[in-house]
């Protein structure tokens, strides 16, 4: 079916990401026609309009994702002849008809488009899909053009939601256990999440302060919607994580400068020049380059690089010296490669650490050769891309056929030389140099199927999710948290641990953070949640500054991100990306009212300050 209406007029409200009772049209044109023909009008919306005959129809499919009324507010319409009868209907329920004007100024009249007011035509429709039609019921020979409709729908839904393109439900909320007594002052939730296109981009980063908080808890619970889809792979449209940190191309003689948007640049000088090897030098290729790094919560200039040089030619035989200034303010050793006329590929090294965060980084080729031929040198490609990284090393420290935990160590953590150590307390099993360790529950309709529940990283982030569903295999996380302290400043907020104490009987754990704070959490794992309890929690910086729980996921639209909604005490819900400011509370739910085509069956989130 045609899903119509990818333009909004601009002259009319646009659709944001949430709307609030807004008005939108429908171009005649993009609406399923069984017959009727499209015209050029110069006057019309979109230049375009709809020319009916009498029995023609025009319809629209949307959706309301809770009961609404439905106002029409106006038709634009043109006439060159006597009057026509047409009749707007919703589901086959007439909201008004009217007839129009008569005009006859010789076919000029059709380039002029009247707005039918529509001042009593509302009706309440019902959750669901529903068809917009427009009937030209009566038309003398001449027929009527059709421009645009404009309708309203009072309730609080997104453009692609209102197209049927994603599928939400008003109805889903999430609400405070009454039944639990209410000890704590209200804390506070602040927005500090930006819009992103890219689906594996952590842009929803909401940090919740508390003045005293000592107990509360963070249940991770399967989405309240309901489907059997499973999608779970990695989406990189739109996204900006380039394989290569720099690329130039077409190196050589007839192009020996360039300068890239990202502010990478080469410049080659091809004449030569005394230096180490006096005469021998017949040029220098230098590239200077930008890196992110620990500020931005990055780890290029961390890492060591390989900077690949493809198809390179030269009339004769060429050596090549490569070296790079390090973060230390000297030049690296050098690195040599020789070509005799030509080499497919050529690849150098930097090491790890040896970089520096910004743009000041810099390396130089420098060409040698005995044959001065400067204008054969060409290089067909040159570029930089990360150091191939070991696969996260992980090690079993506990298995008691129910509970199975793990500590794994990875090549290079992006907090450097950070890592914590775990003891199982029961059996005084201690591993150093950790950087994350994770809980699998073995599910209950499995002798031998598990189900991980539990994530924690050594700069405090955490992955839940309840046991796996019956019938599946494995559902995806999405959203973390961070329990402990961050700076909310920080573009990749972190709470650092030092140690970990795992009691396995009670499965309790107790943190015991860089900064000086210290946490016991309790890991209680069920089919349809995996909940955590925090008690004796001890934070020792200013609350007022820094949060004690920090929520962090992604959103890009309704329909594709791992949370799109938020809601505090009173249960009033609010788009995850939208101004909302602060919301005060001692209970919020992170969670989903619209199917999600990015990791669909990962939790909703909710975290309840108890004391």
């Amino acid at each position: 079916m045609l899903k119509l209406y990818t333009l909004l007029l601009v002259a009319i409200v646009v659709f944001a990401v949430k709307i609030r009772g807004s008005e939108f049209s429908i171009e005649a044109e993009n609406m399923i026609r069984t017959s009727g023909k499209i015209m050029s009008r110069a006057h019309a919306s979109n230049n375009m309009s709809v020319l009916l005959h009498q029995g023609n129809i025009l319809s629209y499919e949307f959706c309301l994702m809770a009961p609404s009324p439905l106002r029409l507010l106006r038709l634009l319409y043109s006439n060159d002849g006597g009057s026509d009868r047409i009749r707007v209907s919703v589901d086959k329920m007439e909201i008004t008809s009217f007839d129009t004007v008569i005009v006859a100024n010789n076919g000029l009249a059709w380039n002029t488009f009247r707005s039918q007011s529509m001042a009593n035509a509302s009706l309440i429709f019902s959750q669901g899909i529903h068809i917009l039609t427009i009937f030209a019921e009566e038309t003398d020979q001449y027929g009527v053009e059709i421009d645009m409709v404009t309708v309203d729908i009072n309730s609080s839904q997104s453009h692609a939601s209102s197209v049927c393109e994603v599928f939400c439900f008003d109805n889903i909320r999430y609400r405070p256990d009454v039944t639990e007594k209410q000890h704590a002052a209200k804390g506070r939730a602040v927005q500090k999440s930006r819009p992103t296109k890219c689906a594996e981009e952590d842009n929803v980063n909401i940090p919740v302060f508390h003045e005293s908080t000592r107990i509360f808890t963070v249940t991770a619970s399967l989405p309240k919607y309901t489907t059997f889809a499973n999608n779970r792979g990695a989406d990189f449209t739109n996204c900006e994580m380039a394989e290569k940190l720099f690329y130039f191309s077409g190196i050589g003689y007839q192009n020996r400068s360039s300068t890239a948007k990202d502010s990478s640049a080469f410049y080659l000088n091809l004449h030569p020049v005394i230096g180490d090897s006096g005469s021998n030098q017949v040029g220098r290729l230098v590239i200077t380059f930008p890196l992110s790094g620990p500020s931005k919560g990055a780890m290029e200039s961390e890492t060591g690089l390989r900077f690949v040089l493809h198809n390179v030619h030269y009339s004769g035989t060429l050596l090549i010296q490569f070296d790079y200034f390090n973060r230390y303010g000297k030049w690296s050793s050098a690195q040599h490669a020789t070509v005799v006329d030509y080499e497919q590929l050529l690849e150098f090294n930097s090491t790890d650490f040896s970089l520096r965060e910004g743009s000041s980084n810099e390396i130089r080729i420098t060409f040698y050769s005995k044959q001065k031929n400067p204008e054969s040198l060409q290089i067909g490609k040159i570029y930089a891309i990360k150091r191939i990284f070991q696969t996260d090393v992980a090690t079993e420290v506990y298995n008691d056929g129910k509970t199975v935990i793990e500590v794994v160590k990875v090549d290079l953590w992006w907090r450097v030389n950070q890592s914590m150590t775990v003891t199982i307390s029961n059996t005084g099993r201690t591993d150093h140099g950790v950087h994350y360790f994770r809980v699998y529950q073995r599910v209950p309709w499995s002798s031998d199927g598990w189900s991980q529940v539990f994530v924690m990283y050594q700069d405090g982030n955490i992955r839940i999710l309840p046991i796996t569903p019956h019938g599946l295999d494995w559902i995806p996380f999405g959203s973390s948290v961070i329990i402990g302290q961050t700076n909310p400043a920080d573009v990749r907020p972190c709470a650092p641990i030092d140690h970990v104490n795992i009691n396995t009987d009670m499965l309790q754990l107790t943190l015991h953070y860089a900064d000086g704070g210290v946490v016991t959490m309790k890991i209680v794992s069920l089919v349809k949640e995996t909940r955590l309890l925090i008690s004796n929690a001890t934070f020792v910086r200013p609350r007022n500054l820094y949060p004690f729980f920090t929520f962090r996921s992604m959103y890009v639209s309704d329909g594709n991100g791992d949370v799109d909604r938020i809601s505090a005490d009173d249960g009033h819900t609010y788009s995850i990306i939208e101004p909302w400011g602060s919301l005060p509370g001692t209970f919020f739910a992170f969670y989903r009212q619209c199917i999600s085509k990015h990791n669909t069956l990962s939790p909703d989130i909710q975290l309840h300050i108890i004391r």
